[in-house]
């Protein structure tokens, strides 16, 4: 297996250790130029230039004549959407023609999703994620929105399911309001936002209302009497 960057360079490679030095001189290893470029019709070079999961055979490969390998690939997407590399599940030898190239799509495809959600879950580690339901082939569809409810990120597949741009996320979105065409509405108002201050902090302290007073600095009857006034019942919260 081989992960390259986005020029279709590998910076990474598994096999197994006794075969190294016969992987190393096909050039399945790190450091190798895999661009469709520099080496023709191949599984990471054309998978980056189509910018899909593919499956290149024996002889499909520009040097068959000295290659016999089947490779599956798929690119993957850095957290704004950016072409970032791809990975690639190579069968070499007499095992090419044998190559269960449906599983090897279908792994190669989970694994360059992964490997783009568990980096926007890094990128955007302060913020919270938003995992939107939906079959994609731009990848997995994730909105990084912060405590204000402003969207700070989204990936290739959020990008392609909401028509965002760079200019778009750098202008403020606010993440209910791009739901809103989809969901329910959000009641925007002030004695929504009340209401939901005073849920939260039942909610925290268990439905009790002297702790939940306390807590936000306000009294007892206070508290009682904004309870009532939003049907609010500290015992059905949920």
């Amino acid at each position: 297996m081989l992960v390259s960057n986005a020029q279709g360079v590998p910076v990474l490679c598994w096999g197994p250790e006794a075969d190294m030095p016969d992987l190393q001189k096909r050039g399945l290893c790190e450091g190798v130029d895999w661009s469709e470029a520099q080496s023709g019709t191949n599984g990471i070079g054309t998978s980056l230039v189509e910018r899909r999961a593919l499956c290149v055979r024996p002889h499909q490969h520009y040097y068959a004549t000295t290659l016999r390998i089947t490779c599956v690939s798929a690119p993957f997407f850095d957290d704004q959407g950016v072409l970032a590399g791809a990975a690639n599940i190579t069968y070499y030898g007499h095992a090419s023609e044998q190559a269960p190239v449906g599983l090897l799509m279908s792994s190669i495809s989970d694994a360059t999703r992964q490997i783009e959600i568990d980096h926007f879950h890094q990128t955007f580690a302060g913020d919270r994620i938003i995992s939107i339901p939906g079959e994609t082939r731009s990848g997995a569809i994730l909105l990084a929105v912060d405590c204000d409810d402003v969207i700070t990120g989204a990936t290739r597949g959020a990008r392609r399911v909401f028509g965002l741009t760079d200019t778009d996320l750098s202008a403020g979105i606010i993440a209910s309001d791009l739901f809103a065409k989809f969901l329910e509405p959000l009641d925007d108002t002030l004695q929504a936002a009340e209401y939901s201050v005073l849920r939260r902090w039942l909610i925290r302290n268990g439905g009790n209302v002297t702790a939940s007073a306390r807590d936000l600095q306000i009294s007892h009857a206070t508290l009682k009497r904004k309870l009532k006034a939003h049907s609010l019942n500290r015992r059905r919260l949920n």
